[in-house]
């Protein structure tokens, strides 16, 4: 199985995410993107980068699940655009 199948198979968001994310990729730019999102010590190897976006995505996502104060529709569009994104890549 490869990192791009088992980092988006099986995920289960709603569709307006998942299409804003769609909608992001023709706007993505990888460097301001990734700087975004790694504040430090970002990912080096492809595979790594996907492993770090999915932990962050999954994160967002327990936020929002459980309607805590600190989601942001915002931040998670970005994260899922770029996981989106990078999967692409490896």
């Amino acid at each position: 199985m490869t990192t791009r199948t088992s980092a988006l198979t099986g995920m289960r968001r709603s569709k307006i995410l998942v299409e804003s994310a769609r909608i992001g990729i023709k706007h993505y730019r990888r460097e301001k993107a990734l700087k975004l999102l790694f504040k430090t010590n970002r990912p080096c190897t492809k595979t790594a980068m996907v492993l770090a976006l999915q932990a962050q995505e999954q994160d967002i996502e327990q936020l929002r699940q459980n309607g805590d104060g600190n989601y942001r529709a915002q931040r998670h569009v970005q994260v899922m655009t770029a996981l989106i994104a990078e999967a692409r890549r490896v």
